[in-house]
């Protein structure tokens, strides 16, 4: 008798243990809402509440515990939600119930505190059927009892979004027996690249120099504001270490006389301070001494400032060049007034336009920014030195050319017709020092 008695109670025991392992019934978007029995309830005139209590109304169920100061703080935030959408929404705080009934006792406070008419009930089966694992935890059921939303909280705008037919995003919450298979980790191998610890794209912040390759297209942005914040990233294929540092302590490679801010104010050039300089010449044509950059930041860090310094930081780490923007003489051409009466004379009203004088001659008539535009095309030695103007002239000035404008000295009889000179002076400029 004894044996069988032993036999039915560790089978009974066996049973149990085993049911505690089963799935739970845990709610699931589109599908009807497991039910539930309170018998705990606090600002609510019933006393005992089920899922059909709530049919034909929203409701909305906030699970929460005495271990969760963001939903303690909420409660407050829930009682307005509840007061606004009273009529088509009813807001159920869920409390999960300890053996010394604080959670009970912080509720009450928090209700005196705040005069708050928010309904709370006081359970625990609860949260191990619906296998919670962090708290909040919101269920969105709708007036059928078909759950619409689940999430780990929710404001009042996805409320109003539920009210008009629509499925907001909430923050995702997480079962405590959703599958998670763990990511393989080779920790000889490099982390993220070709699938090692997860995808490649679960990175906050990466950047990535490389030498240039031939399956690579080139590609210059013109300055590092081209950041595609959408795509929270940065990148130069090909470019020279030159090119690497300008947009690094200046924010672009390049510029031209139509960028006021840098054409004349910052030397094209950078100072090479170095004993050895072979890094930085750079062949497009052999693919030698040409580097990738990618840089890749949260949304938040998108600015020029930030951007700029973690390049100075990634370029520092591996060439080991110190650089800096100081202020130096730099060689310029200027154009000054070399005869007042001549420039007078050439000054004119007439738009912007060409003609012909003879079989090679032609006068050109434009404005000083096209004139300027126009030297620095023509200029054998671009982008250096770069065109200053300091004639003071705002209408349009007439050139005579005898034949054509093909070189530099084309240009200077052209100029010296209309009583101007280029003058070859130095200018004070901001220049991109690189010292070893």
């Amino acid at each position: 008798m004894k044996l069988i008695l032993l036999s039915v109670v560790c089978f009974f025991c066996f049973n149990c243990y085993a049911g505690k392992n089963e799935d739970p019934a845990y709610p699931v978007v589109g599908k009807r809402c497991p039910d539930f029995l309170f018998t705990d309830i606090v600002n609510y005139p019933k006393k005992r509440l089920t899922l059909d209590d709530f049919k034909g109304k929203w409701l909305v169920l906030d699970l929460w515990t005495i271990f969760c100061g963001g939903c303690i703080e909420s409660f407050p935030h829930m009682n307005a939600y509840q007061k606004e959408f009273a009529g088509q929404v009813q807001v159920l705080m869920v409390g999960k119930l300890d053996a010394n009934a604080k959670a009970k006792w912080i509720f009450k406070k928090s209700t005196d505190k705040y005069n708050l008419q928010l309904a709370c009930a006081f359970d625990s089966s609860l949260f191990a059927r619906f296998d919670i694992r962090e708290v909040p935890y919101t269920v969105v059921v709708d007036p059928d009892g078909i759950v619409k939303g689940i999430g780990g909280g929710i404001d009042r705008n996805q409320i109003a979004a539920y009210l008009r037919g629509e499925s907001p995003v909430l923050f995702k919450a997480v079962r405590a027996h959703e599958i998670r298979f763990p990511t393989a980790y080779n920790p000889s191998a490099p982390f993220l690249i070709h699938g090692n610890g997860g995808a490649d794209t679960g990175y906050l912040y990466r950047s990535v120099l490389t030498m240039y390759a031939d399956s690579v297209t080139f590609r210059y942005p013109h300055h590092i504001a081209e950041f595609k914040p959408a795509l929270r990233k940065f990148e130069v294929l090909g470019a020279d270490l030159k090119d690497l540092y300008k947009y690094a302590y200046l924010g672009r490679a390049g510029w031209d006389i139509e960028d006021t801010g840098f054409y004349g104010k910052v030397a094209y050039q950078p100072i090479l301070d170095i004993k050895d300089s072979e890094n930085f010449i750079g062949d497009k044509v052999y693919k030698k001494n040409l580097y990738c950059y990618s840089l890749t930041v949260p949304r938040d860090k998108v600015k020029d400032s930030f951007l700029m310094r973690k390049m100075q930081y990634d370029l520092m780490g591996y060439f080991g060049y110190k650089a800096s923007v100081v202020e130096r003489m730099v060689n310029c051409w200027t154009l000054v007034v070399d005869d007042s009466v001549k420039m007078r004379a050439s000054l004119t009203n007439k738009p912007h336009g060409i003609e012909k004088l003879s079989e090679y001659g032609y006068a050109a008539n434009l404005s000083m920014k096209d004139l300027m535009s126009n030297l620095v095309i023509m200029n054998s030695r671009w982008p250096d030195p770069p065109f200053v103007d300091e004639t003071g002239i705002t209408s349009n000035i007439r050139l005579v050319f005898d034949s054509g404008w093909d070189d530099f000295s084309d240009a200077q009889r052209a100029l010296a017709k209309s009583g101007l000179k280029l003058a070859l002076t130095k200018k004070r400029m901001k220049v991109l020092l690189i010292q070893d």
